[in-house]
């Protein structure tokens, strides 16, 4: 791979997979790019490093006990000051007076709650750390279903059990009926499974999932 500005299929799925658990500066140098750009590039993918990471020698985090501020944290099993408490126990009459007008009264929305029709975008994120958007719409009050689902069943009807529907151009933005297709779940796994790429890229990633196992083996030893 080489250091070419911005990332190959190849490179965008390298880090999607083994950005979370492995040290930054390692896939930086697999990759031969250097370390800010796979932090930048992880960034707008929406990746994290995972909680083994975290809890792992090659995290650069303060572990439990030296964390700043944790003699203002919430011990285990503290309950908080008010607790069973009516409101005039420990707040004054001024202080109950002075915050009746911001309150939400009986039946009162929040100025952000959304219509019915409204669509939203959230992103969901893989297995693998890829994050992908999907678009949602508001059908009634707290009942929101995929835009693409409900566009395909607008038109065609309910989606059969074991059956979903996917994007034939792989693009979630677009929900267009034209570019949806309903496929078995068996179909879909095997569309996304490590066996749709080459087989060199196939090779790598096995020789990479190995040596991911060995560095745990090593670090839990």
């Amino acid at each position: 791979m080489n250091s070419k500005r911005f990332l190959s299929d190849e490179e965008r799925f390298f880090i999607q997979m083994y950005y979370p658990e492995l040290r930054t500066d390692l896939i930086a140098s697999l990759l031969k790019r250097n370390i800010g750009s796979v932090y930048n590039h992880a960034f707008a993918m929406g990746l994290k490093k995972s909680e083994y990471f975290n809890a792992s020698p090659d995290s650069g985090r303060l572990k439990k006990g030296d964390r700043r501020g944790i003699s203002h944290e919430f011990k285990k099993g503290q309950p908080s000051f008010n607790k069973g408490k009516k409101q005039r126990e420990w707040m004054s009459r001024e202080s109950i007076k002075r915050t009746a007008a911001t309150r939400f009264k009986k039946g009162q929305k929040p100025h952000n709650t959304k219509y019915d029709g409204y669509i939203s975008v959230r992103n969901e994120q893989l297995r693998s750390g890829q994050i992908i958007p999907y678009k949602w719409i508001r059908i009634s009050d707290s009942n929101w279903k995929m835009l693409h689902v409900f566009n395909w069943e607008k038109k065609y009807g309910k989606v059969p059990d074991g059956k979903i529907v996917v994007f034939k151009n792989k693009d979630s933005s677009n929900c267009d009926v034209e570019n949806l297709e309903l496929i078995t779940r068996e179909e879909n796994m095997k569309r996304n499974t490590i066996h749709r790429f080459p087989e060199e890229l196939i090779s790598t990633i096995r020789a990479l999932k190995k040596l991911k196992r060995t560095i745990h083996g090593t670090q839990q030893n």
